[in-house]
């Protein structure tokens, strides 16, 4: 699947309901566990790749034994722990009325 920043991941749109996700894909037959993912990657590595996608500005916050390395602009954060992902959130926008961009429309 693709991730599309700010809109969501494959046909899958920020603001989907389960039904609106089991309308596309249907309902699950099994669930499992993908590991070829970026995490356990280093961070500086990914947001070196992700430059040519237009992720060019980082804000880096320390905490104890975790990182976050958040990108505004397509609401991303790699969360490192000893110098590598161990997470990653990705999200919805925030427009300038401070409200969710829903990218899916509810019919």
């Amino acid at each position: 699947m693709e991730i599309n920043p700010k809109y969501g991941i494959g046909k899958l749109l920020f603001g989907m309901k389960q039904k609106d996700v089991e309308a596309i894909y249907g309902k699950p037959n099994k669930q499992f566990r993908d590991e070829d993912k970026v995490i356990g990657k280093r961070a500086v590595d990914v947001k070196e790749a992700l430059l040519a996608h237009h992720f060019k500005t980082w804000e880096n916050e320390d905490f104890d034994l975790a990182e976050n390395h958040f990108n505004e602009d397509n609401w991303l954060i790699l969360q490192t722990e000893f110098g590598v992902i161990a997470k990653i959130e990705i999200g919805a926008i925030i427009n300038n009325a401070d409200e969710f961009d829903w990218k899916f429309k509810s019919v």
